[in-house]
């Protein structure tokens, strides 16, 4: 198959946009440790795929869909792309494929011969090569042999909020050939040496480099050039093949030649840190314009001779970038949490009755959480996952520009957009939002809680699960969150019980709380996710009995022995809340159902709720 790189391939001339309807697969082998597999390159590669508008799917031995036979799945395909630099014997062979078929080769400075053998016995006609010095080794056996370096992930790799740059001078990585450099520098500089640190732990070392020192195996630019200077951390490399054409030294970053050399450069830079930083600063800016995986997908796309949608021709257009940044800071953001059964989508639906706000929607008309339409941050399953895993804050590796902006472009999708204030309710908020607030800084917080007894009781039963544990896993959430509550700068704390019985007193708390006039909800009806077909009522104070059928499920149901070991586990938090850790108040409960009898005066010296950083608090 020949190939003209102006226009595309030649049989059958330029595709048409693969925005609209080309597909791609990418061939990897899945990664195998999970801390680092969102890492990997195939995934790296398809979400640039995806940011441009284009299908892309992985498919690989340790993929889900690697049971599938690949000429049944490639049927669907309109070109393949295949990452996989180490081939075990399972790489399918693609001499039948009627699509373009392209190889990257990324690790043929570890040995050439055996990446001529791979794309000779596979069959490829495109081959892309990381090193520059191999482009005339495939010269003569394929198509095409082009030259597409390395790149960096700018959707995981980034500067981290809050990660002060405190190691003078880091070494991310393994020994390899790098050890009587390593030696030196930790004999003469202490150098901090992060072996075996890979995913969001690696975004976190280096970001914590003043100086981050790395030498190339060979004549690779290898992946820690473009990783530390999209965490904007000032690199010191060796001089490399290549590197002249992709960075300017002392520009974007600096180059040693020897010891001597790096020595003279480690002292000089330490003791101007000014100049470091700016050096740090213009690497940064330059490696996110040109070599971030999304740069590389484009290449790729323009090898195919595709048009991409959304590409930023610099110099005649606003970066979207810039303009999602804009679009950003000229909104307010509400989010709405608390565990599970909370009675968070049922507040959701009443706040929605506000032409101000706007929920996020889905294309039948009910209101989304966010959580399930996003790929930014993993949420869990439930009650069971509000635990330390899945609790992010300012510090976390995730809370990047680029994350800021891939979620509210994910979930613009679903609001609408003319409206000044955009909410978005998930349960999984209880532990985030700390990580929110950076995130999104004009954002306000509201947090659900209910009785955690109720709580419990309702989740065992309805889950057929232990009901201790049920109580354990609300504590832990709403522990984590009363940690939390300190860093934030404005959150309002509503107790389901007085949404629902304390309805006008409430609401009125809450529209002044969010600043939009005032909303009634009195007689209407609202949707609540334990009725599949929407809850009739006619008021939301009728929806106070819902406590009713859990209670009484933990007076008859749950042995005696049992409700005391849920009120010890539950009570100290329940306490601070406001809630009644008496038995008898439930039974008297049930003869009335007056909530009152299940809410207390807070404790003469209750365990302190951290006050807001500024503004709001538990009592407005």
């Amino acid at each position: 198959m020949k190939t003209n790189l102006a226009g595309g391939l030649i049989n059958g001339g330029p595709c048409r946009s693969m925005a609209d309807s080309k597909k791609i697969l990418i061939i990897q082998e899945n990664g195998r440790n999970e801390r680092n597999m969102q890492f990997r390159e195939c995934f790296a590669l398809q979400r640039a795929f995806h940011y441009l508008g284009t299908i892309a799917d992985v498919w690989g031995i340790g993929h889900e869909n690697f049971h599938q036979p690949f000429a049944e799945i490639m049927r669907y395909y309109d070109a393949v792309i295949s990452l996989e630099n180490y081939d075990t014997g399972w790489h399918p062979n693609l001499k039948k494929v009627k699509v373009p078929r392209l190889f990257w080769c990324i690790d043929a400075h570890m040995g050439i011969e055996r990446y001529v053998d791979f794309v000779r016995r596979i069959g490829f006609d495109i081959v892309l090569n990381a090193t520059e010095h191999f482009v005339d080794t495939f010269k003569n056996i394929v198509d095409a042999s082009l030259w597409l370096p390395n790149a960096y992930d700018s959707f995981l790799i980034d500067k981290i909020f809050g990660v002060r740059k405190t190691i003078p001078i880091g070494f991310c990585g393994n020994v390899v050939n790098r050890g009587g450099w390593i030696q030196h520098l930790k004999k003469h500089w202490d150098l901090v040496h992060h072996q075996m640190v890979i995913g969001p732990d690696m975004v976190r070392a280096v970001n914590s480099y003043q100086i981050h020192w790395n030498r190339n195996v060979s004549i690779d630019i290898n992946y820690r050039t473009f990783e530390t200077l999209g965490c904007r951390t000032f690199l010191l490399t060796n001089e490399t093949p290549g590197l002249n054409r992709l960075f300017t030294p002392e520009k974007h970053l600096v180059t040693y030649k020897d010891k001597d050399d790096l020595d003279h450069k480690i002292t000089y830079y330490l003791k101007h840190p000014k100049e470091r930083e700016a050096i740090a600063r213009e690497g940064y800016m330059h490696v996110r314009r040109y070599h971030r995986y999304i740069s590389r997908a484009e290449r790729i796309l323009e090898i195919l001779g595709c048009k991409t949608r959304d590409k930023i021709q610099p110099g005649t257009r606003t970066p979207i970038r810039d303009i999602t940044e804009q679009m950003i800071s000229a909104k307010q953001f509400l989010f709405l949490s608390g565990a599970t059964k909370s009675g968070t989508t049922l507040l959701a639906n009443a706040l929605n009755l506000s032409d101000r706000i706007s929920f996020l929607k889905n294309m039948e008309g009910k209101l989304e959480e966010g959580q399930w339409v996003q790929d930014v941050y993993e949420w869990g399953k439930g009650n069971q996952d509000l635990t330390e895993k899945f609790h992010f804050t300012e510090d976390h590796v995730l809370t990047t520009v680029d994350n800021r902006i891939r979620l509210f472009r994910t979930w613009s999708r679903y609001w609408d957009l003319s409206k000044p204030l955009l909410a978005e309710k998930s349960p999984h908020n209880v532990i985030k939002t700390r990580f929110l607030q950076a995130l999104f800084p004009n954002s306000r917080f509201i947090i659900l809680v209910r009785n955690g007894i109720v709580q419990a009781t309702g989740e065992a039963l309805q889950e057929n699960r232990n009901p201790l544990i049920c109580c354990q896993e609300w504590v832990r959430a709403y522990e984590i969150l009363i940690n939390d509550l300190g860093h934030i700068h404005q959150y309002l704390l509503v107790r389901y019980e007085d949404m629902t019985n304390n309805v006008e007193e409430t609401f009125e708390k809450l529209c002044v709380f969010i600043s939009i006039p005032p909303i009634h909800v009195n007689n209407r009806s609202f949707y609540v996710h334990a009725f599949p077909n929407g809850v009739k009522r006619p008021d939301m104070n009728s929806i106070q009995d819902m406590s009713k059928p859990h209670i009484e499920n933990f007076i008859y149901r749950i042995d005696h022995t049992t409700q005391q070991k849920m009120f010890q586990i539950c009570g100290p938090i329940m306490q601070q809340f406001g809630y009644s850790i008496e038995i008898a108040d439930y039974h008297e409960y049930l003869k009335d159902q007056n909530h009152c009898r299940l809410l207390r005066a807070y404790p003469e010296n209750p365990l302190p709720l951290p006050p807001p950083a500024r503004g709001w608090g538990i009592n407005g």
